[in-house]
């Protein structure tokens, strides 16, 4: 993990996406089903290209009902396309041109495989599981296209965008978010039917393993994984030091 993505829109913008999820799974036969276009507006204006859940959102409906799934597109179309104008309205323009206009950039293959290597290296457990949790319900149930899963699918070909130059590890958030939940409903299935033991004994070890991936020592060596702590002890030492060799008063910029 790393501290910059904490401070940015990411964590905002799937927050509102997954509320919107949770709406539409929720109340996709009733009207409060449109409050959730509400929540996808604001996904898309604190970060316009996640367009992961209202896209998962707007496939569901059509496939469990397309008459509804075309009002609530043309409302979502209306009332998005509303906001855009009306903010680049008032800013002279500027708002398409900053965020569309400017963000087309160029894709670099081997960005996009070192971005892969970092996601699977640190999650291939979680998404193992939710793809075998998809799996699993497919055969017993027969569901394969269901809201959760359709998010899964949308999430997971959305991090192959991961070579376009200057996209960070955030535009994986969505799918370690999914993997997550996915996981997680595995793991209730386990807890609610009668699982033979090597399958609940190796689930555990696999869940282990996710665990000690993600075990977080503060300070460890950079030549193993950079931690946030070993950064900013690394970051605030270089700026002590020039501090400290610097002659009279030293003028900074939010920095203690």
């Amino acid at each position: 993990y790393n501290w910059a993505r904490l401070f940015r829109v990411d964590m905002l913008t799937v927050l509102f996406g997954f509320a919107g999820i949770y709406v539409v799974h929720k109340h996709h036969n009733d009207k409060k089903l449109y409050f959730s276009i509400l929540l996808f507006i604001l996904t898309l204006f604190t970060k316009q290209s996640n367009i992961v859940a209202p896209l998962a959102a707007i496939t569901f409906l059509f496939i469990k009902n397309w008459k509804k799934a075309i009002l609530y597109s043309t409302i979502f179309g209306i009332a998005g396309l509303s906001s855009l104008l009306l903010i680049n309205l008032l800013t002279d323009g500027n708002f398409i041109k900053h965020i569309l206009v400017y963000h087309f950039v160029s894709f670099k293959v081997s960005l996009l495989i070192k971005n892969l290597l970092y996601l699977f290296s640190r999650h291939l457990v979680t998404i193992g599981l939710s793809t075998f949790f998809i799996i699993k319900q497919y055969r017993k149930q027969g569901k394969f296209f269901t809201l959760l899963n359709i998010y899964f699918f949308y999430s997971f070909a959305f991090v192959f965008l991961s070579g376009r130059i200057g996209v960070s590890h955030n535009i994986f958030l969505d799918l370690i978010l999914i993997s997550t939940v996915l996981t997680g409903l595995q793991i209730n299935n386990l807890i609610n039917h009668d699982t033979k033991k090597i399958v609940s004994y190796s689930f555990n070890v696999i869940l282990i393993i996710q665990l000690l991936i993600f075990f977080h020592i503060p300070y460890i060596s950079k030549e193993i994984f950079r931690t946030p702590n070993y950064k900013e002890k690394e970051s605030s030492t270089n700026v002590f030091n020039y501090i400290k060799k610097a002659k009279g008063k030293v003028f900074c910029y939010d920095m203690s």
